[in-house]
């Protein structure tokens, strides 16, 4: 019980969602399902107990929710900013710009994404978008045989060459 009040007043004081309280949580959780299955609580405390750690975990996922929906919307920000600079690139490579300083250009924005803070589902449509874009500049300035689709640059290809070789 004075566990269980600890940790109630550590979860209240708390004005965000804190990973360290939550594993401090799981582990009172543990004990005290442990405690109920060798039966050393009573039915009735450990009922009570239970009620009271549930709640905490109620309080937690609230926090946590909101944590969830800060990081949602920044995320989204940040994707947005992704979004229209890719489609700037893209715009420059369909009308056959300069390619090195498009892959430049491509490649600093791949760099800022590295270091970006976003939700995994924008991360991947980011990355993708990325990929696809330098996919696309390579198979514009080089044509196929630079894009790797063409069976010379196959990795069957480069390996029939070395064996040529040697």
């Amino acid at each position: 019980e004075t566990e269980l009040a600890d940790l109630k007043s550590t979860v209240e004081g708390l004005e965000s969602y804190s990973s360290d309280v939550w594993n401090k949580l799981k582990d009172f959780w543990g004990k005290l399902q442990e405690q109920t299955r060798e039966q050393n609580l009573f039915r009735e405390h450990a009922d009570s107990l239970r009620d009271g750690t549930n709640a905490l975990f109620t309080q937690m996922k609230e926090m946590r929710a909101k944590v969830d929906a800060e990081m949602k919307e920044k995320s989204k920000g940040t994707y947005d900013m992704f979004m229209n600079a890719l489609s700037e690139i893209e715009t420059k490579i369909e009308k056959d710009a300069r390619f090195q300083h498009l892959f430049n250009d491509l490649k600093n924005l791949q760099r800022k994404f590295k270091d970006s803070n976003l939700i995994r589902e924008h991360r991947n449509k980011v990355y993708d978008r990325i990929d696809k874009a330098f996919k696309t500049a390579k198979r514009k300035r080089f044509g196929d045989e630079g894009s790797g689709q063409n069976e010379e640059n196959s990795a069957l290809g480069r390996l029939q060459r070395r064996y040529k070789g040697l």
